[in-house]
């Protein structure tokens, strides 16, 4: 019943619905065109194959959801955690930026960034990413559905084992560094810097995904294991699946390769923040940027 009523709610049906209701009311001669037909058959079959969202939990604490849909032979893998800046403090704001890049620098499989990217050539992957959020740090890879198992054992080697090599790192310090410099130069950062301080005066940095220059420069391989080893852990993180996978299955190979894992300290304590006073004003000096005003 509940996914009959999805399948008539849909935007499509209720067009089709409503022509036939306006014809028979006018009286006028019903006229399907090839295009309402394609048009009903495509949500048939959206309805046909849709599922309920699935969700577990191993005993390590990892959740795992499942969307089950075999319109298209293809899976996506989705890794995430609850990290990003509102897990650091000022003193290592920027690191778990700096970590998600260095997750594809190579692990105990793949030795290095070269291997890793033959990997995903290998596996036949369609899109992936990574990406680090104010409140989650995520990965995904998208692959034929024949090659599930192959893409949960990539991530599992990528977040449980990554090298972190010094050699790397000082490499990519320098990427992080340029990239937050740009970002940095461009007139409406000074606007953004100022709400950030205006709005989360004590824990400003919680907003800052970017992170600090000076904490990149001196980001060392010890400070990323410890973003490694309190908040790459399974009690911390979730694994989403969707596309055309077996449920059951996949749930099986998710234990498999992630199943002994072992649970970290996981999610912080926040501090929340202050309650602001009832207005504020903030002015920001954007005279170098030749006349552009900013306002908040």
């Amino acid at each position: 019943q509940t996914r009959i009523l999805s399948f008539l709610l849909k935007p499509a049906v209720l067009y089709l619905i409503l022509k036939i209701l306006l014809t028979f009311l006018t009286g006028e001669k019903m006229r399907f065109k090839k295009f309402h037909f394609l048009l009903l058959a495509f949500c048939l079959c959206i309805s046909a194959e849709g599922h309920a969202l699935e969700s577990h939990v191993l005993a390590n604490g990892l959740e795992i959801f499942i969307e089950e849909n075999h319109i298209v032979p293809l899976t996506t893998i989705r890794i995430t955690f609850r990290a990003g800046a509102i897990v650091e403090t000022e003193e290592i704001n920027g690191l778990c930026h700096l970590y998600e890049h260095m997750l594809f620098k190579g692990n105990d499989l793949y030795k290095d960034q070269e291997e890793f990217m033959a990997a995903l050539k290998r596996m036949g992957v369609g899109n992936w990413n990574g990406g680090t959020s104010t409140e989650y740090v995520t990965y995904y890879i998208t692959i034929p559905s024949d090659k599930l198992e192959q893409g949960l054992s990539f991530w599992a080697h990528a977040v449980m084992s990554p090298l972190l090599s010094s050699d790397e790192l000082i490499k990519e310090r320098k990427v992080v560094h340029n990239e937050i410099a740009g970002k940095q130069s461009a007139p409406e950062y000074a606007l953004f810097e100022a709400e950030l301080h205006a709005l989360y005066p004590d824990y400003w940095y919680r907003r800052d995904t970017g992170g600090s220059l000076d904490v990149i420069k001196t980001a060392s391989v010890e400070k990323l294991a410890f973003i490694k080893d309190h908040y790459y852990v399974p009690n911390n993180a979730a694994i989403f699946i969707s596309g055309d996978v077996d449920p059951a299955a996949a749930v099986e190979i998710v234990r498999k390769h992630y199943g002994a894992w072992q649970k970290g300290p996981g999610f912080p304590k926040i501090t929340p923040h202050k309650q602001l006073p009832k207005h504020k004003w903030t002015a920001v000096d954007t005279s170098p940027s030749k006349g552009l005003v900013t306002v908040s």
